[in-house]
């Protein structure tokens, strides 16, 4: 496969980023979790670097289109940020009350499972992450996150850098349960694309001629397909009605199917290294409150969906005994302006922020530069709407490069010059992942 067919043309983001209204609602509110607090980096002494484990599996969700976070996460009622945050989005705006002590945000209510999930110490949330190249278009942004490089577009993928590094050589270390293999996967390591329980995926590797069969793509591009076809045989024993047996913790909600998928791929008992999934749609120009929460109630909307999506993913690992082995991280190519626009939704920015769970994960916090509030403070001017931004206080690559130490052993030293090709300032500040 080329790497032209691993580029998002501007025609399938659109397709994918398409969401039909939901529904009027009201601005909703946000509910307390208390007994938590807010950390800011280098709260905590960074936790002894052990031996990683064989089997751990990172699970990327990429939300194509940003994420945004003063909609996830709004600023508290009372303080003067909150006040500009009402004026600046009258008809875009969430209530809200403490989410953990400490923190000058709070979580929308109409997401309870992403308040039970932080409560329970199994997420936590960096407010203000991005990538460091200025741009706001999504396909180059997409491409630089996706490359590894702020600067330079990488024809390899970082997750296919990572691999190459660490030596990885199982068909399975690398997934993509998305309709097309992503540039974060894109290079020479063999790729499953599994897109359903029906049928094999096609492997993302160089060379694969359209007009063949998948098993003659597998025969051809890995030279191994008795083992495939065992291997898509032990697939189609997994439980093919698996919705039946995920049970939220309140409301009839299921999951996005793509999280079914991952969860009849780990039910199985295959054990990849990276999974990566797409989801698109969150390019909130327009009717954002509809969009995100629907109506308003547990599962409504695309946001809630995901929230949902990320609760029933949680309670399925813990209950395979999987829990401990992944890490899991949702977050977009940038953020929104902190002032809404005339058509009730929000305009491309810079910071976002970035949900990280898993049983590894230090659950429980907000983590946010100590001066973000007062930065964001008065930031808007009817002269300065274009600069109207959250600021990236935290570049992604640090949280992923956490990931890639504490839970698969690759150096910092070998993550900045092989994978990320250039020196990243605040190495290892966050302390979100253990190795024990």
């Amino acid at each position: 496969m080329n790497n032209k067919k691993l580029q998002i043309d501007r025609r399938n983001f659109l397709r994918c980023s398409g969401l039909s209204a939901l529904g009027v609602v009201s601005a909703g509110g946000l509910s307390l979790v208390p007994g938590l607090r807010a950390f800011a980096e280098g709260d905590t002494p960074e936790t002894t670097l052990a031996v990683p484990t064989s089997n751990d599996t990172l699970i990327f969700v990429f939300m194509r289109g940003s994420f945004e976070a003063l909609s996830w996460f709004p600023p508290l009622n009372g303080t003067a940020l909150r006040t500009e945050y009402d004026r600046y989005r009258p008809n875009v705006k969430f209530n809200a009350q403490t989410l953990v002590t400490g923190s000058p945000f709070g979580v929308n209510s109409r997401l309870t499972p992403i308040e039970r999930l932080i409560k329970q110490r199994d997420m936590s949330v960096v407010y203000g992450l991005g990538s460091i190249n200025g741009t706001m278009s999504h396909f180059d942004q997409m491409d630089f996150i996706e490359g590894g490089n702020s600067v330079r577009r990488e024809q390899e993928g970082l997750f296919q850098r990572v691999a190459n590094k660490l030596g990885w050589n199982n068909p399975l270390d690398l997934m993509a349960v998305e309709a097309s293999v992503p540039r974060a996967l894109a290079g020479s390591h063999f790729v499953y694309q599994y897109s359903g329980i029906s049928g094999l995926g096609q492997p993302g590797v160089a060379g694969v001629i359209p007009g063949l069969d998948k098993t003659e793509r597998l025969q051809r591009n890995f030279g191994d397909s008795a083992r495939m076809q065992a291997m898509a045989s032990r697939m189609a024993t997994v439980n093919q009605n698996l919705l039946t047996t995920l049970t939220p913790v309140t409301a009839p909600a299921t999951p996005l199917p793509e999280f079914s998928e991952i969860i009849r791929v780990l039910k199985g008992g295959f054990n990849p290294k990276v999974m990566s999934m797409s989801i698109g749609g969150w390019d909130f120009h327009d009717n954002l409150v509809t969009r995100m929460t629907g109506d308003g109630s547990v599962g409504a909307g695309l946001a809630g969906r995901l929230a949902v999506s990320l609760e029933i993913l949680a309670q399925q690992l813990k209950a395979m005994g999987k829990w401990q082995s992944t890490t899991v991280v949702v977050m977009g190519e940038f953020g929104r302006r902190i002032v809404e626009n005339g058509a009730r939704g929000t305009d491309h920015g810079r910071g976002g922020a970035a949900l990280v769970m898993g049983g590894k994960v230090n659950g429980g916090r907000v983590v946010a530069k100590p001066d973000l509030a007062n930065r964001l403070h008065g930031l808007y001017t009817a002269s300065t709407r274009m600069q109207s931004n959250i600021p990236v206080d935290y570049d992604y690559r640090i949280l992923l490069e956490e990931i890639f130490r504490k839970r698969f052993g690759l150096s910092s030293a070998d993550a900045q010059t092989l994978v990320f090709k250039e020196n990243i300032s605040g190495i290892g500040t966050l302390n979100l992942i253990r190795t024990v």
